[in-house]
């Protein structure tokens, strides 16, 4: 069975949107549909991939199939819009 090495990009608004848009104050810091994911056959491009984001905040994770990997978008999705989640996990190293 293969395995899939992926590369979660979670944009924060300030990164990529432009702050006078209509409704911008009210999007969390990283919305997920600014969020990307990249999907690799290796862990050597994988990590290529993730040493040459621009966002601190990018997650590299493994899964063994389609369903596995759109699991854990959802989960990442979530996690990403949660204050209290990014406060322990991303925000001490970024």
């Amino acid at each position: 069975m293969a395995k899939f090495y992926c590369v979660y990009m979670a944009y924060a608004k300030y990164e990529v949107m432009d702050s006078s848009m209509e409704g911008y104050d009210e999007l969390p810091t990283y919305p997920r549909d600014c969020a990307r994911v990249r999907v690799y056959d290796n862990v050597g491009a994988q990590l290529d991939a993730y040493a040459n984001t621009p966002c601190p905040a990018s997650q590299c994770f493994e899964a063994d199939s389609k369903e596995e990997i759109e699991k854990k978008i959802k989960e990442f999705n979530e996690n990403f819009e949660n204050e209290e989640w990014l406060k322990e996990h991303i925000y001490p190293y970024i």
